[in-house]
């Protein structure tokens, strides 16, 4: 999965992570694959629900990836803000726009006691402050995103 990240160190214990987005085109499949019974394998194409859950599925996995790998860097990093961004059509201009559709402050003393192995990343967002808005259809609403504040 290709995507772009800029940050900001905001200080010592802070620091926060722009991502450019892969599109879901470009990290979602478009069908899914079932065994079935007869030991064939079954493939049939995803509804637009589907696919729209698996994108929020891993560009809300990417924020707790580079959480991650920043207290990796540092003990000292207690605080990673990720703002999550993507290009979406404007229908008033027919450009592309940079358009945010997560921010979210992740802790690190939260982060430690989080069971990847048996979570929704999307629902994980809700152990801490965050802006992200998602249909029950899981299409990612634009938003504004937060800004951490120096010490």
């Amino acid at each position: 999965v290709e995507m772009d990240a800029a940050f900001e160190v905001v200080d010592s214990s802070k620091i926060m992570l722009d991502v450019d987005l892969p599109e879901i085109d470009d990290c979602v499949p478009r069908t899914r694959k079932t065994l079935m019974k007869s030991g064939k394998l079954k493939e049939e194409g995803k509804t637009k629900t589907q696919m729209n859950e698996d994108y929020a599925q891993v560009v809300t996995g990417i924020a707790f990836r580079l959480a991650s790998e920043m207290f990796r860097c540092s003990p000292r990093i207690e605080t990673v803000l990720v703002s999550g961004y993507t290009q979406l059509l404007d229908r008033s201009t027919g450009q592309d726009q940079d358009t945010y559709v997560y921010s979210v402050v992740i802790e690190a003393e939260k982060y430690q006691n989080l069971d990847f192995a048996r979570l929704s990343p999307v629902d994980a967002f809700s152990n801490f402050t965050n802006r992200m808005d998602v249909t029950k259809r899981f299409h990612m609403n634009p938003i504004d995103p937060m800004v951490l504040g120096r010490a």
